[in-house]
């Protein structure tokens, strides 16, 4: 089973502790090599006007996620370990082998931690088991993979699987499940109400799994944000890498109505929603009003495919070669160098705590930094 829908895309954070001479675990600063450091120069077309952030750089992990409190949870092999926001070890947890393979991990805001893996979830607060699910012996065929996980506004928790959905309560118990479903690749909270889907949404109410509505899509659509009003911001894919197919930005209403749709430079990697604005990514950096009209893009010399993520007035996003930033009206602030890999497209995954500070990991290449973002890097 896996958290969160598979895609070919970054992946994300990276932490690492240290014992100092007093015995006190803090975050281990590494030598910044060249590529580390943020470019002040200008970066192709644009020109870097604000300082870039603070840097710094730390051993990898494979994923890591933040809570609002500002705590971080990172995952190394099998192993969760939570930190405080200074980067001392707060308790960690070897998740068990009878899980299977897990990848991600998802972080409700009083730092619980939900993992799936192969054969199972697991829930963890404190560093202690909560609860843990054991699924029903299925064929081996992959049914019993769990592929997206989500937290409900009750705090009930949504797992989807093939042909599958469940929520489950924070003490465990299982409030419903379907299987009259297609596919549940990506799930999302709306409202009282579920969302899952692939090639067809179906919404669902989150108390009892009542249907409420069904729509079917071109290709793989994976739920990136949902705005205050209900509106879905879907990104569509190919369904899958051999064909071609439009790579768009979609946008339904909480009735599953299309609003609209916009064709990206590439396949669409993020969403956030701003002011009721969205921001992507894909190829290049986008923002559309609620009515679908374009506000702007930018296309730097660079293929953006990770974030964005918000911080305070700062849009962040990543591509190849470079981490960036910029002001809502898009306009170009900084620049933070990423070492590329000829060999393969990757790009480093982007998390943050929203209130300053932003992550960016790549585990393939071994790389992982921490950026504090602060007034003298935002433009106001």
């Amino acid at each position: 089973m896996q958290p969160q829908p598979r895609r070919l895309l970054p992946y994300v954070l990276v932490l690492a502790v240290a014992v100092t001479a007093d015995l006190t675990a803090s975050w281990w600063l590494l030598p910044l090599a060249t590529w580390a450091k943020g470019r002040h120069d200008p970066v192709d077309t644009l020109a870097s006007t604000l300082p870039p952030p603070k840097v710094t750089r730390m051993a990898p992990v494979g994923h890591l996620r933040f809570d609002a409190a500002g705590n971080t949870y990172s995952t190394r092999g099998n192993t969760i370990t939570a930190r405080t926001p200074d980067g001392a070890e707060s308790w960690s947890f070897e998740v068990p082998h009878e899980v299977g393979h897990f990848d991600g991990i998802v972080v409700d805001v009083d730092g619980t931690v939900y993992t799936t893996g192969t054969v199972g979830t697991i829930a963890i607060k404190d560093g202690a088991v909560m609860w843990r699910s054991t699924p029903e012996p299925k064929p081996n065929d992959g049914s019993e993979m769990a592929l997206s996980l989500a937290i409900a506004a009750d705090g009930s928790v949504v797992v989807g699987e093939y042909g599958e959905l469940a929520v489950v309560e924070r003490d465990g118990h299982i409030r419903w499940n379907t299987t009259k479903i297609s596919g549940c690749v990506t799930v999302a909270r709306i409202r009282d109400g579920v969302v899952c889907g692939e090639h067809e949404l179906t919404a669902l109410v989150a108390s009892d799994g009542t249907p409420r509505w069904s729509a079917s899509f071109t290709g793989n659509g994976y739920i990136g944000a949902v705005a205050d009003d209900g509106t879905m911001y879907l990104t569509a894919h190919p369904q899958n890498v051999f064909m071609s197919g439009e790579e768009s930005l979609i946008a339904v209403d909480a009735g599953g109505h299309e609003k609209w749709r916009h064709r990206l430079d590439g396949p669409p990697a993020g969403v956030a929603v701003v002011n009721g604005d969205v921001i992507a990514t894909g190829g290049a950096l986008y923002r559309f009003r609620p009515d679908g009209s374009e506000a702007w893009h930018v296309r730097p010399n660079d293929y953006l495919a990770s974030g964005p993520v918000i911080v305070g007035n700062t849009i962040v996003a990543a591509g190849r070669h470079r981490v960036l930033g910029f002001d809502g009206s898009g306009r170009f602030l900084w620049a933070v160098d990423v070492p590329p890999d000829d060999r393969r497209f990757v790009v480093p995954e982007l998390s943050t705590d929203g209130r300053g500070r932003v992550a960016a990991v790549t585990p393939l290449l071994d790389f992982a930094i921490l950026m504090e973002i602060t007034a003298a890097n935002e433009r106001h």
